[in-house]
C-alpha cells in the first residue's frame, strides 16, 4: 500500500509542476480560516498554536471571541439582500433556482468562500439532474491545464491526501479534469478516463479576493488574524487574573482555639458567633489598562475588515442622519459592492453551466444583480418622504399603512 501511495504522490507532484510546497502552504492558510470562522482557537491542539506556551500550559480558561463569524455573517446579509435575474429564458431559470435550491446554496457558498478563501463545485449529470458536489479548498488544486481533486478514504472517512499522514490501508484518489477529459486514479491505477463532452470545465471555482493586496483565495480573516490572536490572548490572560483572585475572609475570632477550629468556605454562609465579626475583603484587581486595549483591538479589527464601528452595527446608527450614516458606512459599502460584482459573475457562470447540462444549449443572455443593504435605513427620513408621496398620490393609504403599520 505504501508503494501505491507513493505512486499517487508522484502523479500529483507531476501534475502540479513542482508547486506542491506552495499548495500545502495555501491549504494551511485556508484551514486556518475555518478555525477563525468557527471560533475553534481553543479546541484540540489549536490553543498551543495561538496562545503563548509558557503562560497557557493547558487550554483551561482560554477564551476565543467569535468575531470572524460575526463580520462575515454581516457581509453576507448586506451583499445579497435580494436577487434580480434577467434572461432570455426567465421561466426555466426560475425553475432551476427552485429545483436546486440555488438561492440558499449560493449564500452558503459565499459564506464558506469568505471563511475559507475558496470553494469549488464539481458538476455531474445523473438521471436527468445536475449533481452539484461541493469541495473544500484543501482537496482541490488548479493547474495550468485543469483542476485536481486529491484525497484519501480510510474506514469511510475522507482525508486530504496532501497532509502526508495517510493511514495504512487507505485508498488514495486523484481526479484530474481538463476542458476535454476526466481521469480518475485509485492508488496509482487509472480507473476512469473519459471525454466529458462539455464545452467548458465542469467545475465552478469560487474565490474570495482580499481587496487590500489582490490575493486570490485568501480567507477574509487574514486581514485581521494577528490582531484577533492578540485580542484573544489578552482576554484569556485577564480572565485568568480574575480567576486567580483569592476570596479572603477576615474575622475577630481567635484562631488558636483547638477545640473549635474555624472552618470558612467562600461558597457558603459562615457564622462565627454573635459577638464576633466576619467579613470578606475587597477584591483588588484593576483591569482598566486591559479593557482599554480590548476596545482598541476590536476597533482596529473592524477598521481593517472595512466594517463600521461595532457600536453602529449594534444599532447606534439608527439615530444618525443619512449623511452621517453614509460617511460611517462608506468603506463597508465599497466592500459589499466589490464582493457583489465578483459573486454575480460566479453565479452567472454557474447558471450557464447548469442550463447547458439540462438543455444542451448555451445561455448567452443572462444578467444577475444583487440588491445590497449595507447602509441601514434612516427610518425617520424615509417615513417623512413616504408621507409626502402619500400626500401627492404616489402611495395609496393602504400601501402606506401596510409599510408603516
Amino acid at each position: 500500500m505504501a508503494n501505491e501511495h507513493y505512486l499517487s504522490e508522484t502523479i500529483f507532484e507531476r501534475l502540479l509542476d513542482d508547486d506542491v510546497t506552495a499548495e500545502r502552504h495555501r491549504c494551511s492558510i485556508q484551514r486556518e480560516g475555518e478555525v477563525f470562522y468557527n471560533n475553534t482557537l481553543t479546541n484540540d491542539l489549536n490553543w498551543k498554536k495561538y496562545f503563548p506556551w509558557k503562560r497557557f500550559r493547558t487550554n483551561q480558561d482560554i477564551i476565543g471571541l467569535p468575531i470572524t463569524k460575526t463580520i462575515i455573517e454581516k457581509i453576507i446579509a448586506a451583499t445579497r439582500d435580494s436577487v434580480t435575474i434577467e434572461s432570455d429564458n426567465q421561466t426555466r431559470i426560475e425553475e432551476m433556482y427552485t429545483k436546486y435550491n440555488l438561492d440558499v446554496l449560493i449564500k452558503k457558498i459565499m459564506r464558506e468562500t469568505l471563511a475559507l478563501g475558496q470553494i469549488t463545485q464539481w458538476l455531474k449529470w445523473d438521471n436527468d439532474n445536475v449533481v452539484i458536489e461541493q469541495w473544500k479548498p484543501w482537496y482541490v488544486f488548479s493547474t495550468k491545464d485543469g483542476v485536481i481533486k486529491y484525497y484519501a478514504v480510510h474506514k469511510g472517512t475522507m482525508i486530504p491526501a496532501i497532509d502526508g499522514d495517510i493511514p495504512k490501508g487507505a485508498d488514495v484518489f486523484i481526479e484530474y479534469v481538463t476542458s476535454d477529459t476526466w481521469t480518475i486514479w485509485q492508488n496509482g491505477t487509472i480507473i476512469w478516463d473519459e471525454t466529458h463532452g462539455l464545452p467548458y470545465l465542469p467545475i465552478q471555482i469560487w474565490n474570495n479576493i482580499d481587496l487590500w493586496g489582490n490575493k486570490w483565495g485568501q480567507p477574509f480573516s487574514e486581514r485581521f488574524k494577528n490582531l484577533l490572536i492578540k485580542l484573544n490572548q489578552l482576554v484569556s490572560a485577564s480572565h485568568r487574573q480574575i480567576l486567580a483572585l483569592p476570596t479572603v475572609w477576615t474575622t475577630t475570632k481567635d484562631f488558636t482555639d483547638d477545640m473549635n477550629p474555624l472552618d470558612i468556605s467562600p461558597d457558603y454562609i459562615n457564622f462565627v458567633g454573635s459577638d464576633k465579626d466576619l467579613s470578606q475583603t475587597t477584591r483588588q484587581l484593576d483591569l482598566t489598562w486591559e479593557s482599554s486595549f480590548f476596545d482598541k483591538y476590536i476597533a482596529q479589527i473592524y477598521d481593517v475588515a472595512q466594517m463600521p464601528p461595532k457600536e453602529f452595527l449594534e444599532g447606534a446608527g439608527k439615530v444618525e442622519s443619512g449623511i452621517a450614516l453614509e460617511i460611517v458606512y462608506k468603506q463597508f459599502n465599497e466592500l459589499v459592492s466589490d464582493i457583489s460584482r465578483l459573486f454575480q459573475d460566479y453565479e452567472e457562470e454557474l447558471i450557464k453551466k447548469i442550463y447547458f447540462m439540462e438543455t444542451g444549449q448555451e445561455l448567452n443572455n443572462i444578467q444577475i444583480s444583487y440588491s445590497n443593504s449595507a447602509t441601514p435605513r434612516n427610518e425617520a427620513q424615509e417615513f417623512e418622504r413616504d408621507k409626502q408621496l402619500l400626500e401627492i398620490g404616489v402611495y395609496t393609504l393602504e400601501e402606506f399603512t401596510a409599510k408603516w403599520k
